[in-house]
């Protein structure tokens, strides 16, 4: 079995109507078909490509699935402890939904990751943008020792802007970036710590199949940073 090879396959992170985790290769069709089925509006632009170059979200449907397929392919052909990128499919009652992204330099000395995500169009509003961030984050903190989390968001996107506000991010700052459109955009920057996760009420997550790929991670290399 490819979970023998790969204990990743086995990790399973379980909220109250998600689950999360590392789609099979058979599986990648179904995700790629959520995605191409569209992620926001015509008339907005949560990604955003540099200059001179286009937005996966933007490709045409065919396109933006097969892109899906090679850059969830690239992150485990390209794993290593010092430099992973973990993209959990999001499911609910099996059906492929999104997808939650957690990734890290160096984890094992700074302890800190980057989250992104996408939601299916039809699957917005309904809090599930909320839950897979949670479910993420508990994940880090709660079972990979995890001191830092951060994410980062274009300040039109006011829906991931709400996300990280409620769920209790401190701003870090700002930065202004040239993207495709010709245009400067204002990027926030999100930062959340262990101590602040800690002393909000949490939601109930369960996850399973940590104990094989903590070396995945470059974990159990040194004692956990405070």
């Amino acid at each position: 079995m490819l979970a023998d090879t790969i204990p990743l396959f086995r990790l399973l992170i379980r909220s109250t109507r998600l689950e999360l985790r590392l789609p099979h290769p058979d599986e990648l069709p179904a995700v790629a078909a959520a995605a191409a089925s569209g992620i926001h509006r015509p008339d907005e632009r949560p990604f955003l490509a540099g200059p001179g170059e286009r937005s996966w979200a933007l490709l045409p449907p065919q396109e933006r699935a097969m892109s899906l397929i090679q850059w969830n392919l690239s992150a485990l052909g390209a794993w290593k402890p010092t430099k992973w990128r973990l993209e959990l499919a999001a499911f609910v009652d099996g059906e492929p939904i999104g997808v939650q992204a957690v990734h890290a330099e160096h984890y094992a000395i700074t302890r800190q990751v980057t989250t992104g995500s996408w939601l299916r169009l039809d699957r917005h509003g309904q809090g599930l943008g909320t839950e897979m961030r949670e479910a993420a984050l508990a994940l880090v903190f709660d079972h990979l020792d995890g001191a830092w989390a951060r994410t980062f968001t274009y300040d039109h996107n006011v829906a991931s802007n709400r996300v990280s506000e409620k769920l209790g991010y401190e701003p870090d700052g700002v930065d202004i970036v040239a993207k495709e459109d010709g245009k400067a955009h204002v990027v926030h920057r999100y930062r959340m710590s262990a101590a602040v996760w800690r002393s909000r009420a949490r939601p109930d997550v369960k996850v399973d199949g940590v104990a094989p790929v903590r070396s995945w991670f470059g974990l159990d290399e040194g004692p956990p940073v405070s």
